[in-house]
C-alpha cells in the first residue's frame, strides 16, 4: 500500500505489476477491494494502480465533485512516470470522476472505460423508488432514525447498504441490522446528498470531449441503480464512443461478472495500444 498525501488529503493506492499504467477507480462507498479479482488478471501485464478515492467524499469537511477531480489530478502527476500514458477505467461514482479528470489530466490518456457511470445530477435519475423516498425525507434525521425501526425502513436501508456496499463487503444481504451499521449508512448518504446539491452539474454537462482517446462505455442491463437510458446519455459528450452492456449483471458488474468486464478491457487496451502504433507509423 503507498499513501501520498495532497494538501489536507491522504489517498492511500494498492500498485500491482509492472508495464504501462491502468487507474481504476472504485465507486461511492466501495473500496480497491471491489476490483481486486480484474486487478489480479491484468498485473501479469500491466502496472495497476487503485487509489483509494473514499477519503476524497469522506472527509470531515466535504469536498465538491470538482474539488475532488483537481485532487485527483494532482496525484496523477505523482502516480504517472513523466512522457507516459495510461488507461483510465472508472465505475459508478468512479466512472464519472475519470469523466471529469479526462480534461485535467496532464498525462497523455491511452484508452479510458466507464463502467455504470453514475449520471450527473444523480439523484434526479436513480430507478428506485425506495431509494428516492429515502433521499427525500433524509432531509429531516430525525425521520431516518424513526423509519429504520419501522418494517419498510429496515429493509430499505439493508438494500441501501448492500447495494453502496457500505461497510458490507461481499455481502448480498444484511442480515443484523443495528444502530452502527444505520449510522455508516445514514452518513454516507448524508454526504452523497451534499455532494449532488453543491455541485455546478452544468458546466460538466457542457463540457464536449473533442480528442480521439479509445472510449469504451460498459454497462448493466439489470442494473438497479439509473437505466441504461441515463449510462447512453454521456456516450454525447465524447467524440466518439463504442460500447458494450453485460446481460444479467447488476450495478457492482465489475464482481458480479468480472470475467466479462476483464475480457472487454483487455481488448480495449490492445485496441487503442494498436491503434496508437498505427497513427505513429503512419
Amino acid at each position: 500500500m503507498k499513501v501520498y498525501q495532497l494538501a489536507n488529503v491522504e489517498i492511500k493506492c494498492r500498485i500491482m505489476g509492472q508495464g504501462k499504467t491502468i487507474i481504476l477507480l472504485h465507486g461511492f462507498g466501495e473500496s480497491f477491494a471491489n476490483w481486486l479479482s480484474i486487478a489480479e488478471e491484468l498485473q501479469t501485464e500491466y502496472r495497476v494502480v487503485i487509489p483509494n478515492i473514499s477519503t476524497l467524499y469522506a472527509q470531515k469537511d466535504p469536498l465538491t465533485f470538482t474539488q475532488q477531480v483537481d485532487l485527483l489530478a494532482q496525484w496523477l502527476e505523482l502516480v504517472i512516470p513523466p512522457g507516459e500514458s495510461f488507461h483510465l477505467v472508472g465505475m459508478s461514482y468512479g466512472g464519472l470522476l475519470s469523466f471529469a479528470l479526462r480534461s485535467k489530466s496532464q498525462a497523455p490518456i491511452q484508452s479510458h472505460t466507464l463502467i455504470n457511470p453514475m449520471p450527473m445530477e444523480p439523484t434526479k435519475f436513480l430507478k428506485s423508488w425506495r431509494l428516492r423516498q429515502l433521499l427525500y425525507v433524509s432531509r429531516w434525521p430525525g425521520v431516518l432514525n424513526f423509519l429504520r425501526l419501522t418494517p419498510w425502513g429496515k429493509s430499505t436501508f439493508k438494500y441501501l447498504g448492500t447495494v453502496f456496499h457500505m461497510g458490507f463487503r461481499g455481502k448480498k444481504v444484511i442480515h443484523i441490522f443495528n444502530q452502527r451499521k444505520f449510522l455508516i449508512i445514514y452518513k454516507a448518504l448524508k454526504r452523497f446528498l451534499w455532494i449532488s446539491a453543491n455541485e455546478d452539474w452544468s458546466y460538466w454537462k457542457s463540457i464536449k470531449h473533442k480528442d480521439r482517446i479509445y472510449t469504451q462505455l460498459i454497462y448493466s442491463e439489470k442494473d438497479s441503480l439509473f437505466s441504461a437510458t441515463q449510462y447512453l446519455k454521456i456516450c454525447s459528450q465524447f467524440q466518439e464512443a463504442r460500447v458494450k452492456s453485460i446481460k444479467g449483471a447488476g450495478h457492482l458488474v465489475v464482481e458480479s461478472h468480472y470475467k466479462e468486464v476483464l475480457m472487454i478491457l483487455k481488448n480495449v487496451f490492445l485496441d487503442s495500444e494498436n491503434m496508437q502504433t498505427h497513427n505513429i507509423a503512419s
